[in-house]
């Protein structure tokens, strides 16, 4: 689990090891809820599934509704 602030250019960036990640954006979240399994599988089928191999960079770009 990670999570993270964007930087003065808007952009997001989390290095992680190889792996499969769940990505998913968020305008609002109480802290205490990545701790809750029954929320974290709410967002599991929006968000982007992604599997990361070693030395691989990857760039996803996210709109959050308007």
């Amino acid at each position: 689990m990670r999570q993270t602030r964007p930087g003065t250019d808007g952009t997001f960036a989390i290095p992680l090891p190889p792996g499969e990640y769940y990505l998913c954006a968020l305008t609002e979240l109480d802290p205490s809820s990545l701790s809750d399994a029954s929320f974290l599988e709410q967002l599991a089928p929006s968000a982007i599934k992604i599997t990361l191999r070693e030395s691989e960079v990857f760039q996803q770009d996210l709109k959050i509704g308007e």
